[in-house]
């Protein structure tokens, strides 16, 4: 015997492994009126524990729903003043409750002769409306006394509902930039992409994340509280 496991299933039909023996939930009026199936453990067909639901305590268990990547390959330039760098794609379809990781990279140069340096601010939207600032990076790595060459990179674990989302939404994140001194260049002069040539390159999703690039997940809620 198999048991179906989880907090809410939605289906119009339960039938036997076999496929044979299907309740049509519409002609029974007490499976009908709930759709629903209470259980603590899912198993696989030969009898053993796939899924124990008694461990997941609450709303605690989370599961990654989505992960998708983009690149910016646009060479920029950066003054003293801040002004835009890479904008990436508004994404869809993230559910409620949800958190939101974003792991990004940026190639960075200066060459000022004197400290250089590279502010990089983070700055999030939900459902293409208000932009939000998500901090500063202070002088980063470039941050150096001469000429440097380097990076910035980090992750942010985001709480749309901190900032009073609690539906279904999108989400996406943009960068603005600026140096200390001298002039900072993204992508710009760091020879990215410099290859050997033996062998065919990969698609250019795959070939493009040396570039200014995201890697996106959305962790979603693995129970509902009831």
């Amino acid at each position: 015997m198999s048991t179906l496991t989880a907090n809410t299933i939605e289906t119009n039909t339960i039938a036997k492994e076999s496929g044979s023996g299907a309740i049509a939930i519409s002609d029974d009026v007490a499976l009908a009126a709930t759709k629903v199936v209470k259980t603590d453990a899912i198993q696989d067909s030969s009898g053993n524990a796939a899924l124990d639901l008694t461990k997941l305590a609450g709303n605690a268990g989370r599961y990654v729903r989505q992960v998708y990547v983009q690149n910016d390959s646009t060479n920029r330039s950066f003054s003293t003043s801040w002004s835009l760098g890479a904008t990436f794609t508004n994404v869809s379809g993230f559910k409620a409750g949800s958190l939101v990781e974003v792991t990004y990279y940026i190639p960075l140069r200066n060459d000022s002769t004197s400290w250089g340096g590279a502010f990089v601010e983070p700055q999030v939207t939900f459902n293409n409306s208000t932009w939000l600032s998500f901090g500063g990076s202070g002088y980063t790595g470039v941050m150096e006394y001469g000429q440097s060459i380097g990076y910035y990179q980090k992750n942010l674990l985001i709480d749309p509902s901190l900032e009073s989302i609690t539906g279904d939404f999108q989400f996406n994140i943009r960068f603005y930039m600026r140096s200390y001194d001298g002039t900072l260049t993204s992508v710009t002069s760091n020879a990215v992409n410099s290859v050997s040539g033996t062998v065919s390159n990969a698609s250019s999703t795959n070939y493009a994340q040396h570039y200014a690039s995201i890697i996106v997940r959305e962790w979603a809620v693995m129970r509902g509280s009831s």
